[in-house]
């Protein structure tokens, strides 16, 4: 099976679904992904003392992935690389 994020959809429907008292991996056949997608997903956007809430539990994805989008190297070294790779200089010079 291939990774692909959860959309907001498929959070929704575990929220369903956990409500209905529905086991994980039933869960997981049902939104056709795999059982440790939907555990991951419960362990992260419901544990503590907040049960789990697909709202919450998008906004947090959205919040996760705009974090992940800082690079972490800026564009003037990135600039700088190039140069140097334009005149053959190889990364450990």
């Amino acid at each position: 099976m291939r990774y692909k994020q959860l959309t907001q959809e498929q959070r929704y429907q575990i929220g369903a679904l956990l409500r209905t008292g529905m086991k994980k991996s039933e869960i997981a056949m049902c939104i056709e992904v795999h059982k440790s997608t939907v555990t991951r997903e419960i362990a992260r956007n419901g544990s503590g003392r907040w049960k789990y809430n697909a709202a919450r539990a998008v906004r947090a994805a959205r919040e996760r992935q705009r974090y992940k989008r800082i690079h972490r190297i800026d564009v003037a070294t990135w600039a700088r690389v190039e140069r140097l790779m334009v005149i053959e200089w190889t990364p450990e010079e």
